[in-house]
């Protein structure tokens, strides 16, 4: 399964402010932007340095070699000195044979990597592009078909995206077939044509991303004049002359400078090779980086998104979503949508219909989806769905598309298809300034009604449907950070078909949705409710589904919480807690046996779980098999009741018998956990839908099971060094300290409320400002005088720092004791807690004996203040010391 790049939300500015609040200093909030740090993509523009480079393939030495040649190993350290001193991060290679191959990546120990061309449609590194891991990361690989001689080769298109904030570039590097290997002029331009083609049907997808190409083109002045006839206008060589064979062109969001042709490497291969060194300095245009087209890879999702977060949204949206199956019935049918003046419309099955006629069909309306991808085989459904806004209420911000689902081996009608199936996304912004996203999808035809395949795909088309969800919802959460995300379209599903099917699985995800009398859906999240829905018929709409409408009351839904754009380190998912787990967190009372779920814990973080995932995995082997290894269900096995069907996936599943090794079960569970996209729940989805037990119930015990196996001290802290992954400093704790203890006391016995504590005196005594006041009364330091702001406010600092260790409706389960508990109650104010046990909680407003007195405090239900509910744990660094005697 392919991986796809995390979504989510950059640290907002105000976070410093409410982590301060919390007793964070500005070290504290460094080392919480280190934990897990990620890598955006710039639009800034900037240099870098690209070349080419034939390296005499190493094979010539025994079949024709020059006379005086030396073989590859006496040669490749004298280039690999060139290379490093031209200050070049990414450099095409020609004739670059294995041995040369493993000789260069040997040679320079990390510091270079190489994307490999094909031969006979296997990997080969003869066509390799070479790049430095620390300036590059590797978003997608295609490959162009040439005819070098005699046989088809495809040589590398790659994208690249800057870790230093350049943005994305393309490059294609080639080899031209010269004479001596049965090459022509007519093959030679042929295989420019070839490569035109292919960089013009990216530059109209991404017309800002620069592109380039590299290579040796066995021609001179004839390529230049070829290539920049068929590519078109704004492309340069960044070559001085038209007199050498070895080429780097750029397209027009580039501009060449200080160009080397570096001729005393073209020694006939006594030390270096039978070709110049080219290279050069690359100036990128500022601009966005491109987005990926829709041939990208399943589930890959875009690495940055140019749109601000927005503040609560108010008043009524309207949303109609359709699916139009013929382009004659468009415009009629569009135009019965229009006329209730929906500020958004969803299209399915549009892929015929061009974006002007959508325009010309419903005036005051514009219209979105992304542009033709460069793989022609995703063309049909790719272009299938749109998105249509009111232009004088909205304006988009960005928008995209993603491949959910990768060939679908459906029969339909009788007869096989291979199809894709694509979510189109958009953020829009009202001109009051509310943000609001929202995707348009068309899912797999009936999964669960038609399970029939043709072939023999590796999976079922119900298992396809269930991933297609996992990305869909992947980039919803994606999407969440800057505004409500309302999802709408042809889901081709029954809310009663199965676990996977769109309405159980979106249901999971927190949303809720309406429907039409078929498959058409619309799915929101609270605190959005639905006034008015209906459908108008078939025949209104020119289709063969109805098509339905939703108002929706917005009441103030806001920017919800995700990870932050960027990619994770590798081993950090999410990171790893660290702390003295096993000596803070006291035992509970919980259901299960704490040994059996011990051995399931130490199984699991050998696996490699980790962080709250670990535990969550612990709890969800008490539901599949009561913490019991050699559970047995049919064909499903062991701790995590790992079906007969998986076994392969994993080494070691020889006999049956092996499969109930607590270590080798839990190695397959992380397999799966593994393959799975998004993050917490998201990666347990091939166990939590078809869980007839809720797994939360456990996860007590399953916390527990981990200090004790002492996953949670030492051996944490240890392994975190390897992984890239920052640990965070966070500590459970199973009861309050008696510092603490003494804290809350004194707040209790102060008549006068927090404003007459002597340890708080700094921040102002205003109503709104009581709630932070208790948490840095019990745990800031002495006179520091913090609780600047509101609930709310400390509810967004610690999502935005990405302390966050739940978020959503309610409490369940319920968090550590002495978690900072906060409640974003919509009113603009919100709520901030202690949980200190026995389901209640700590703060102002509770118990209290005389009204106008600001900060009187006491306990109530955990749930009493409603609302989207989030909480964080105490860090090591909060000062408990200093307290004055008296207060205790």
């Amino acid at each position: 399964m392919k991986k796809g790049i995390l979504l989510g939300l950059p640290l907002v500015l105000i976070a410093p402010l409410m982590l301060l609040m919390l007793g964070m200093g500005s070290a504290n909030i460094e080392a919480v932007r280190a934990a897990c740090a990620t890598t955006t993509n710039s639009t800034a523009g900037g240099s870098f340095g690209i070349g080419t480079l034939n390296w005499r393939g190493a094979s010539h030495y025994e079949k024709n070699p020059h006379p005086g040649e030396r073989p590859y190993g006496e040669r490749v350290p004298n280039m690999v000195t060139k290379i490093g001193a031209s200050g070049a991060s990414v450099i095409g290679f020609q004739e670059f044979e294995p041995p040369q191959a493993a000789a260069f990546l040997e040679a320079t120990d990390g510091a270079w990597e190489i994307v490999a061309g094909k031969r006979r449609g296997r990997s080969s590194t003869v066509d390799a592009i070479a790049y430095q891991p620390s300036a590059w990361k590797v978003d997608e690989v295609r490959y162009v078909s040439i005819r070098y001689g005699g046989p088809m080769i495809q040589v590398p298109l790659v994208r690249f995206t800057s870790t230093s904030g350049l943005g994305s570039i393309w490059v294609l590097n080639t080899h031209n077939p010269a004479d001596a290997v049965g090459g022509s002029d007519a093959m030679r331009d042929a295989a420019v044509r070839a490569e035109a083609v292919a960089l013009g049907k990216l530059q109209a997808a991404e017309p800002s991303t620069p592109l380039f190409l590299t290579g040796d083109m066995n021609d001179k002045a004839r390529f230049q004049r070829l290539f920049l006839s068929v590519a078109g206008p704004g492309w340069s060589a960044a070559n001085p002359s038209d007199q050498q064979i070895d080429w780097i062109m750029g397209s027009p969001a580039v501009t060449f400078s200080g160009t080397v042709v570096d001729r005393s490497t073209n020694d006939r291969a006594h030390k270096y090779t039978d070709h110049p060194f080219v290279y050069t300095t690359a100036q990128l245009a500022g601009s966005e980086s491109g987005r990926p087209g829709a041939s990208a890879g399943l589930g890959v999702m875009p690495a940055s998104i140019t749109a601000t977060p927005g503040g609560p949204v108010r008043g009524q949206v309207l949303v109609a979503n359709a699916n139009i199956k013929t382009r004659g019935g468009f415009n009629p049918g569009v135009r019965a949508l229009a006329g209730p003046s929906p500020d958004f419309i969803t299209l399915n099955e549009v892929e015929d219909v061009p974006l002007s006629q959508m325009r010309s069909a419903a005036p005051g309306y514009d219209a979105y989806r992304e542009g033709q991808p460069a793989d022609t085989n995703d063309a049909g459904q790719a272009m299938g769905s749109a998105i249509m806004w009111r232009s004088d209420t909205w304006t988009m911000l960005d928008g995209g598309r993603v491949k959910i689902v990768d060939d679908d081996h459906t029969v339909f009608k009788g007869t096989n298809k291979l199809w894709d199936r694509f979510a189109v996304w958009g953020i829009f912004q009202r001109s009051d300034g509310a943000v609001v996203s929202v995707i348009a999808v068309h899912h797999m035809t009936n999964a669960y009604r038609f399970p029939r395949q043709w072939g023999n795909p590796p999976e079922s088309r119900a298992e396809q449907y269930g991933l297609g969800m996992d990305y869909l919802i992947d980039l919803v959460g994606g999407l969440a950070p800057y505004g409500p995300v309302l999802v709408g379209g042809d889901m081709n599903s029954h809310p009663n078909d199965g676990p996977n099917a769109a309405a159980p699985r979106m249901a999971a995800a927190g949303y809720r949705y309406t429907k039409d009398s078929g498959v058409i859906y619309n799915f929101y999240a609270a605190p959005v409710e639905v006034t008015e829905t209906w459908e108008i018929s078939k025949a209104a709409v020119h289709s063969d589904h109805p098509a339905l409408f939703t108002r929706m009351e917005m009441k103030g839904a806001g920017p919800g919480t995700n990870s932050a754009i960027g990619t994770r380190p590798a081993g950090c998912p999410p990171c790893p807690t660290s702390g003295n787990l096993g000596t803070l967190l006291q035992p509970v009372a919980a259901t299960g046996n704490l040994e059996a779920a011990t051995v399931a814990a130490s199984a699991a973080y050998q696996a490699g779980f980790r962080g709250e995932d670990l535990v969550t995995a612990v709890a969800i082997a008490r539901v599949e098999s009561t913490w019991d290894p050699k559970a047995t269900n049919g064909s499903h096995f062991g701790l995590w009741q790992i079906s007969a069907q998986h076994k392969g996936k994993v080494p070691g599943w020889n006999t049956r018998a092996d499969i109930f090794d607590p270590l080798l079960n839990a190695r397959y569970a992380f397999a799966l956990y593994s393959a799975r996209p998004g993050s917490g729940e998201a990666k347990f989805a091939d166990w939590i839908p078809f869980e007839k037990t809720d797994y939360h119930q456990f996860l007590d015990v399953a916390r527990q099971a981990v200090a004790a196996t002492g996953a949670g001290t030492n051996n944490v802290a240890g392994n975190v060094g390897t992984t890239g992954c920052t640990a965070s400093p966070i500590r459970v704790a199973g009861e309050l300290s008696a510092a603490l203890k003494a804290r809350l006391d004194a707040m209790m016995n102060t008549s006068n409320g927090l404003c007459g504590l002597s340890w708080t005196r700094g921040a102002p005594c205003t109503y709104d400002n009581q709630c932070p006041k208790v948490v840095d009364a019990l745990y800031g330091g002495p006179g520091v005088g913090r609780g600047y702001g509101n609930g709310q406010d400390v509810a967004q600092g610690i999502i935005n720092a990405g302390l966050a260790q739940a978020h959503g409706t309610g409490l369940d389960p319920l968090p550590p004791v002495g978690a900072v508990v906060s409640y974003n109650t919509g009113n603009g104010v919100g709520h901030v807690a202690i949980y200190v046990g026995g389901g209640k909680i700590f703060g102002n407003d509770y118990g209290c004996s005389a009204n106008g007195v600001y900060g009187c405090v006491g306990f109530a239900d955990v749930h009493t203040p409603g609302g989207s509910v989030t909480w964080a744990l105490p860090k090591q660094a909060f000062d408990l010391g200093g307290m004055p005697a008296a207060a205790a």
